[in-house]
């Protein structure tokens, strides 16, 4: 009769063993699997107006016009086509950014839309793709860059390790993929006697969406440029 007892209170122990393990392997799986990263709950793609509504209780530094990417996420997603193109984009920059118990620099870049073949170049209605806070420097940043990463890890599941293109520098890095294509890079530089921290939020789509704006907006050039040859056919001044 012990025996029996004994080896059913084993049974249930291992059973519950089991369940326990399976519980925290499907949390994990769901905390890994999420749907879509958003940068402060803001959806993908919102207009400037509408974040910087959002965002009315920080404190902006600056707003530019004229910009389409940042020349590191240009080299870090491979992009093709004239990416430097002007007024293809802005970004507002806010300061004194409370991060995790930290101290930052934003940026939230924008992006032209296309509408009915033509861009749309005004600021309030550019589309918000990238969100990148800068930290301040620290005396030992190795350090608040393993405390994000636990931090990130705990909020958005495991992480894979970010290559760096930029091979002169020393590095680390680490990054996040949602399910809908949505990412989250945090990279440590040391380079020149000192070290950069950046955090960065990613819009899914915003590579094919980058690459056809540039395109669209060589070919308004080109257009451009085709009409102001075909108003000075008659014009031969200087020749």
């Amino acid at each position: 009769m012990k025996k029996s007892i004994i080896s059913l209170i084993l049974v249930m122990m291992l059973l519950s063993a089991v369940f326990v393990g399976s519980t925290f392997a499907e949390a994990a799986v769901d905390v890994q699997q999420q749907e879509t990263f958003l940068f402060r709950s803001i959806p993908w793609y919102t207009t400037q107006r509408d974040v910087q509504n959002a965002l009315s209780a920080l404190k902006t530094y600056s707003n530019r016009s004229g910009v389409t990417i940042p020349d590191w996420f240009q080299r870090w997603n491979n992009i093709d086509g004239d990416m430097t193109v002007e007024a293809g984009g802005c970004y507002t920059r806010y300061r004194d950014v409370s991060v995790a118990g930290y101290e930052a620099n934003l940026y939230v870049y924008y992006m032209y839309p296309i509408v009915n073949g033509k861009t749309v170049k005004a600021d309030d209605t550019a589309e918000m793709y990238l969100a990148l806070y800068e930290f301040e420097t620290l005396s030992d940043m190795p350090a608040v860059y393993d405390d994000l990463v636990a931090k990130l890890t705990r909020l958005y599941g495991e992480s894979e390790a970010l290559n760096n293109p930029d091979s002169w520098t020393n590095f680390n890095g680490r990054l996040w993929k949602a399910a809908d294509g949505s990412q989250i890079w945090l990279r440590l530089y040391y380079m020149y006697g000192s070290y950069t921290l950046k955090l960065s939020y990613i819009a899914p789509d915003c590579t094919n969406r980058l690459e056809a704006l540039s395109a669209q907006l060589l070919q308004e050039k080109i257009d451009a440029e085709a009409e102001e040859r075909q108003q000075n056919q008659d014009n031969t001044e200087g020749l």
